[in-house]
């Protein structure tokens, strides 16, 4: 496989059979504890307000985001921050600024969280033409143990099974799939090597991993199909958002 091969983005709108259209065809799952309505995350277990100082917290607060942000409009303007563990984005409501979105990004460490507070207050922290404003979450969470956990994974394998329409049908079967990107970093006609850019490591990227682990583990598949899913590698991939 040519690993010098230009890095192409693959766009999720107009794709042939993209996550868009599997999700309102309903061939979707909400992992347990996210309602169909809000798709609210249910409190974390390292996530107890009273035991955690406030400069230790890894939860943050964005207000004053664009009405209609998306996850890539909002992903894509963080940077030299860290790694994420979890992203949501909520539309506007009564109970923030007029005509505006608000989320809650919770990083895998406090340096991370004050690396955005910080570029929010020297006001280097723009999405579109907004300037947000960054606050620490009043619901607590603490640093996670050290370890390659992403919301990027790193995909490589037979193009049978390594093509966004099959990876998305599968992801989508078993989650409500939240993406910033998906790229192509290798294609050599046969073997192919894709960059999955997840909302948040929480319930995407790792439920991504689940599921691509649970087919390699399957023997009811044909045996072409079992030989290429035996063929198939994946690892986590840097955070866009720590670089």
């Amino acid at each position: 496989m040519d690993r010098h091969e230009a890095t192409r983005h693959m766009d999720l709108d107009e794709t042939d059979g993209g996550l868009s259209y599997f999700i309102h065809q309903g061939r979707v799952q909400l992992p347990q504890g996210i309602s169909q309505g809000r798709q609210s995350i249910p409190p974390m277990p390292a996530s107890q307000p009273y035991q955690i100082n406030h400069n230790d917290n890894t939860s943050i607060t964005i207000t004053n985001l664009p009405p209609t942000c998306s996850y890539p409009q909002l992903l894509n303007s963080i940077r030299r921050c860290g790694r994420i563990f979890s992203t949501r984005i909520e539309p506007p409501s009564s109970t923030t600024l007029p005509n505006t979105s608000s989320a809650e990004i919770v990083f895998f460490n406090r340096v991370a969280a004050r690396s955005l507070l910080h570029q929010a207050q020297i006001g280097a922290f723009r999405v579109d033409n907004y300037l947000p404003t960054v606050s620490y979450s009043y619901s607590r969470t603490r640093d996670r143990q050290p370890g390659p956990q992403s919301r990027v994974l790193l995909i490589e394998g037979p193009k049978l099974i390594v093509n966004f329409n099959l990876l998305a049908t599968l992801f989508c079967s078993y989650f409500l799939c939240k993406l910033q990107d998906v790229l192509v970093i290798a294609d050599d006609g046969q073997l192919t090597k894709q960059e999955w850019r997840f909302s948040s490591y929480r319930y995407q990227s790792e439920a991504a991993l689940r599921s691509i682990l649970r087919e390699k583990a399957r023997t009811d598949l044909p045996e072409y199909i079992q030989f290429a899913w035996d063929a198939v590698r994946v690892s986590f991939g840097v955070d866009p958002c720590a670089t």
